[in-house]
């Protein structure tokens, strides 16, 4: 999506990347809404600071339901390959939302080649409740930091 002024990336911006974005898991009693809520937010991003094919949400979730795989939450490196041919999704969006002691929480991202499962970007910061659903300002620098890792150069 372009702003008023313009695409917020140089060159080509990812066009080449086709990126499913799971919802992350959340553990150690993180609020049950947050990982629906995070993948919303670095869906949002991602389509506003890049020009990466994101996979839809709901077809994804269908695949997965399908395939009988999303039960536990983890999946095999078969499961990888297989969901990824299904999904036509060239990388893979994992992430885990854990809370930490004195209302801290821990947010994980990586972004995973369907192929080969070689993990191209990472982030890993914690910080507070408000950080990630208030202000949002957690997922931005995620958003941020992993499209850097890409390759993707924000104006």
């Amino acid at each position: 999506m372009e702003a008023a002024f313009g695409p917020m990336y140089e060159g080509g911006g990812g066009g080449d990347i086709r990126l499913a974005v799971l919802a992350p898991e959340a553990k150690d009693g993180a609020p049950g809404y947050l990982p629906l809520y995070i993948q919303g937010l670095l869906n949002n991003n991602f389509s506003k600071y890049s020009a990466i094919t994101l996979i839809d949400r709901q077809n994804l979730d269908k695949i997965i339901a399908e395939q009988d795989l999303g039960a536990n939450g983890r999946f095999s490196d078969t499961d990888f390959i297989s969901i990824g041919q299904l999904a036509n999704a060239q990388y893979f969006l994992f992430g885990t939302v854990q809370k930490l002691s004195s209302g801290r929480y821990s947010l994980q991202l990586s972004i995973t080649d369907s192929n080969t499962g070689v993990r191209r970007a990472a982030f890993m910061k914690d910080g507070t409740l408000s950080q990630i659903e208030g202000s949002g300002a957690l997922i931005n620098e995620a958003s941020t930091d992993l499209l850097g890792q890409m390759g993707i150069r924000l104006t």
